[in-house]
């Protein structure tokens, strides 16, 4: 009997995947042990997008999952229709995965004159009757700025994970981590805390933007790193300027290896060079965004959809 009512409780769940990041959509629901639903999404001459979900929905807690890498502006507007037709559907509910939120790095203004572009988003996205999860905000005040503020999961067990594989492998010993910035220190001390036990095994550089753009300079290292296994923490990579640039003052202070981590790995097509060029050892990121196949040696993907998948089988009862 009880057999029976997890079958039918998972019955009654449908992943809708936008085109983001089909992938995802079809490991989570694979994960959950529930049904993926068809869409058709298509644009028509005049640049004008429909949705349609071809399954029938009614009475379905629905998982909608869609990221924010690449071309935010359609994922976003694609994802806004997705919950207007699992609704009108008939669903009972909507849950929005977005492993990584498209304008999360617009947080504050940067000018006078500019948007807070990621509450603009976090307006669109806060429907009623709609929960969302996400994962490693770029600030922390960007969950306050939904109306229904989403559960944010962390990258932090994943990743950790795999620098304690690779101690245990005899790959790093005892390495320090490394934030770029003082922004990032406390990310530095939770992988630091999970991994080796001591959040004072950290170190923090000096990064600066000297214009209002993507690229930055690192001028200084303040932490012991000489003859140092080091692991750069961060929550986006995009240009690859950071951890590269910091890659290059670890080493001029005496590091013995330089790795790197993040959550979201964007990866702007110049990335890829300059990351292979550099003096990473290797740079290790979670799937929260769709990578292009050819990404080189140095580069890793890991998942995160087991914790996506739990915090889900928690909200919509699914018990195991």
């Amino acid at each position: 009997m009880r057999s029976e009512l997890k079958r039918a409780a998972r019955d009654r769940v449908s992943v809708v995947s936008g085109s983001s990041h089909p992938h995802f959509a079809q490991a989570l629901a694979k994960s959950l042990r529930v049904h993926l639903a068809q869409t058709r999404i298509r644009t028509f001459s005049d640049g004008a997008m429909e949705v349609r979900i071809l399954d029938d929905l009614i009475g379905h807690d629905v998982v909608i999952v869609q990221s924010g890498q690449a071309k935010p502006d359609n994922y976003l507007l694609e994802v806004m229709f997705l919950i207007d037709a699992a609704f009108r559907a008939m669903a009972s509910s909507v849950t929005l995965v977005i492993p990584y939120l498209m304008y999360g790095r617009g947080d504050k203004l940067d000018e006078p004159g500019t948007a807070v572009r990621a509450k603009v988003v976090a307006d669109m996205l806060s429907v009623e009757k709609t929960r969302i999860i996400t994962m490693d905000l770029h600030a922390a005040q960007v969950q306050g700025f939904f109306r229904n503020p989403p559960l944010v999961l962390s990258a932090v067990p994943v990743l950790s994970a795999e620098i304690d594989n690779m101690i245990r492998a005899g790959i790093v010993h005892d390495p320090i981590f490394v934030a770029p910035d003082t922004g990032a220190i406390k990310l530095a001390q939770r992988f630091a805390k999970a991994t080796t036990g001591s959040e004072a095994n950290v170190a923090v550089g000096n990064k600066k933007r000297p214009a209002l753009d993507e690229k930055s300079q690192v001028s200084q290292v303040f932490g012991e790193v000489v003859r140092r296994d080091t692991v750069i923490v961060d929550d986006i990579i995009l240009t690859g300027g950071t951890p590269c640039n910091m890659a290059d003052a670890l080493v001029a202070e005496g590091a013995r290896s330089v790795w790197a981590v993040a959550t979201h790995g964007l990866f702007t097509p110049d990335a890829v060079s300059r990351i292979a060029a550099s003096e990473l050892q290797e740079v290790i990121v979670t799937d929260t965004v769709a990578l292009e196949s050819e990404l080189g040696s140095r580069i890793r993907q890991v998942s995160v959809v087991p914790p996506f998948s739990r915090a889900l089988r928690s909200m919509l009862k699914l018990d195991d």
